[in-house]
């Protein structure tokens, strides 16, 4: 009773905002509804949402989902009632990543051959363009090295790019944000008159997915199929007396190459070619050759790509979205990492400048010490509770 409620109300809180068709879905059910494993392409951070309400009744799939996404309050316990496998964003792991994805993906090929259906998306992360780029992840592959017969469902997700929930804006999508713009626009629509929004799902049997192919070019086959006649972002109101009306939005900039490689040492630029001929076996590294498509680093690897600059060099690397080609990573070994994350820097807290009397920016006022380390601690003791440091470039 408690799961048809909650499908009711998810399926309602989507009809209030989009307008979902589907395509194929019948014919895909007709040959069975049991150990698919579907693979979406994923435009924006409702389509697992669109996507779960639309499979719940017939096929009740399981995401493979970023744990970080999924630990919000109001999506903590749907995820562990429909059974959601979570793993960890390999950004943040660094080396320690890889055990832990590989064991997700382990519970997912688990989950299949007893008989669960499977969403994988097999970038691993939103768009952040109108095409679908995989950045030589290895998900897929993986899957169907442990079961090469696996039943393949692929998913064209169409309508989406442009939403607010997308990175067609030039920025991370915030889903508190744009939850708590969605909810004032409907009340003031009257719940049922708001603009909805066109979303295409098209359900695809892969029999003729090619299932022996390498990781390059099993993840362009899967491209060519999400890119096929890729719409360009698209703006719907949210209120019915919008000026502008539905249009188009420009591709998102993310700004030209920065940092100079003539600034870094050659011995920093040798130290990286070395690293790179050792994990790939490619003899001639040159800047500007692409981690994943010409030397098969797929995000993980990047992830531990991260953890041996930062050791190695002592600069903070960036992202892993930041290194997609040698150059970046030469770039990064000399100090000039560009993180790819485009957050907005939050302003400090007012309070955080208070003094005692509560009044914001006081003059800071030092008590006496001989040294800097006594100083510190003497002002350590007058406010133990009050922050010290903050970096919002690490999170």
């Amino acid at each position: 009773m408690i799961d048809l409620l909650l499908r009711w109300f998810a399926q309602f809180a989507v009809w209030l905002r989009y307008r979902v068709c589907t395509r194929g879905l019948d014919d895909v059910a007709r040959r069975g509804t049991r150990g698919i494993l579907f693979l979406p392409n994923h435009p924006a951070l409702i389509d697992p949402v669109i996507v779960g309400t639309t499979l719940l009744k017939t096929f009740r799939a399981r995401f493979l989902a970023d744990e970080d996404q999924i630990d919000l309050f109001f999506i903590r316990n749907l995820a562990r009632r429909v059974g959601v496998i979570p793993i960890p964003d390999p950004g943040k792991l660094g080396t320690n990543a890889r055990k832990a994805v590989e064991a997700g993906l382990a519970r997912c090929v688990e989950a299949l051959r007893s008989g669960d259906n499977v969403v994988i998306y097999p970038a691993g992360r939103i768009m952040r363009g109108r095409e679908e780029n995989l950045c030589g992840n290895s998900a897929v592959r993986w899957i169907l090295d442990q079961i090469p017969d696996a039943r393949v469902v692929l998913v064209r997700d169409r309508g989406l790019w442009g939403s607010r929930f997308s990175y067609a804006w030039g920025k991370v999508p915030s889903v508190g944000q744009v939850l708590r713009k969605g909810i004032g626009a409907l009340l003031a629509c009257g719940i049922f008159f708001a603009p909805r929004r066109q979303v295409d799902l098209e359900f695809v049997e892969a029999d003729d997915i090619p299932r022996g192919a390498t990781r390059g070019d099993l993840n362009r086959w899967l491209e060519g199929f999400y890119n096929a006649d890729a719409p360009p972002a698209t703006y719907v109101p949210y209120t019915f007396w919008e000026r502008g009306g539905l249009r188009e939005l420009p591709e998102p900039q993310y700004g030209a190459d920065a940092g100079d490689i003539s600034a870094v040492p050659d011995t920093t630029l040798q130290t990286v070619i070395e690293y790179l001929r050792e994990r790939t076996g490619v003899a001639d590294i040159r800047g500007e050759l692409h981690l994943a498509r010409d030397l098969g680093l797929d995000s993980l690897a990047r992830a531990e790509m991260l953890t041996w600059l930062s050791g190695e060099f002592g600069y903070p690397p960036g992202d892993v979205d930041s290194l997609q080609r040698v150059r970046d990573v030469m770039l990064a070994a000399g100090g000039q990492a560009v993180s790819a994350r485009l957050a907005e820097l939050k302003p400090v807290p007012p309070k955080w400048l208070a003094g005692s009397a509560g009044s914001p920016g006081a003059v800071l006022d030092l008590p006496p010490g001989r040294t800097i380390p006594e100083v510190f601690l003497a002002q350590a003791r007058r406010g133990p509770g009050r922050p010290v440091t903050a970096d919002q470039a690490s999170g």
